[in-house]
């Protein structure tokens, strides 16, 4: 945790300020130490503040954790050169957002709503922003490997739907991916239009009604894995994505054997991707979620109206993806 970003943070209980208590430091990066409300006390371990640890080992998180710190930079741009998923990272997050990360002129803060271990992060960091990662998971200890001492990025273990952020303070606040995931993803759109400043932007991607992963043998093998203890669960369901993939691959290959087969491969869940790693990965992320649910745009733009956020349109995206600003009404 660089001290720069000690003035974007408060108490995500109580909203109190925060007061930092020194163990270890260098460079104006604290690598230890506490963040102190007159409430409550946070540890922050390996740079990064944790507002939720304890929970994080036994919530709707846990899978999550696991699946980025198994496959952390699977999808990040400098592991695809060359490779057929090469530039899609950078094409979804451009898309979805609607910005050209090359245009910035002058610095402005992100806040990356779920942001696994980072691959949105290495984009907007690398555009002369700074960027605020929450996750609730594990997986914030996969980005901290990469991002652990860069001055522009703070990482945050904490709870989408209560953010140790002050209000008003982010410029861009994006979530792609993440709030199908939780509880309650209107919460979490409130929760990330009360940290935005006058004037800025939100965009928002989810999953869709009526696809893949609203498929009833999807939410099937959902509630199996669900069922098992979770280290058993992980390692099935990972055992279960190779070997689904791994059988399934050379019949995409073939359009009648696609076609003829195409009956019984509903019966096993699986994501083809142009690269190997990325099915695998995709198919993990499918079958393995506590929550999953999908969202219709009707039902977003009452998300996001319902926040206070104003100018909403959907993007150029797959599923449900919308973006909007936050203004007063008047204007």
């Amino acid at each position: 945790m660089h001290l720069k970003f000690l003035k974007y943070l408060c108490d995500p209980l109580t909203s109190e300020e925060l007061l930092l208590e020194v163990i270890d430091e260098s460079n104006n990066f604290i690598k230890s130490g506490f963040l102190v409300s007159k409430s409550n006390r946070y540890p922050i371990r390996n740079g990064i503040p944790r507002f939720n640890e304890a929970e994080a080992s036994v919530n709707y998180t846990k899978s999550f954790g696991f699946q980025w710190n198994k496959w952390p930079f699977v999808q990040f741009e400098d592991n695809n050169f060359g490779r057929p998923m090469q530039g899609h990272t950078r094409r979804m997050f451009e898309t979805i957002t609607e910005t050209n990360l090359n245009n910035f002129t002058q610095e402005q803060v992100f806040c990356d709503f779920g942001c696994g271990s980072g691959r949105f992060i290495d984009l907007v960091a690398g555009s002369k922003n700074l960027v605020i990662g929450i996750d609730a998971s594990s997986a914030i200890d996969a980005a901290a490997s990469r991002f652990s001492e860069n001055s522009r990025v703070l990482l945050c273990q904490a709870d989408v739907v209560s953010t140790p952020l002050r209000t008003g303070v982010i410029d861009y606040v994006y979530s792609i991916g993440v709030l199908h995931h939780t509880p309650n993803p209107s919460i979490g759109v409130k929760e990330m239009a009360r940290v935005l400043k006058h004037g800025g932007s939100m965009a928002v991607s989810v999953y869709g009604k009526s696809g893949y992963y609203d498929d009833d043998f999807v939410r099937l093998y959902r509630k199996i894995f669900k069922s098992l203890p979770p280290w058993l669960s992980q390692k099935f369901a990972t055992f279960y994505s190779y070997l689904v993939v791994t059988l399934t691959r050379p019949v995409y290959k073939v359009s009648i054997l696609r076609r003829l087969l195409k009956p019984l491969l509903t019966y096993f869940p699986h994501i083809q991707l142009p690269d190997f790693k990325w099915s695998i990965l995709d198919t993990f992320d499918s079958v393995t979620p506590s929550y999953q649910v999908g969202i219709s745009p009707y039902e977003m733009y009452s998300f996001m109206e319902s926040a206070g956020m104003r100018k909403m349109r959907p993007v150029n995206w797959g599923g449900t993806a919308m973006k909007a600003v936050k203004i007063h009404d008047e204007e």
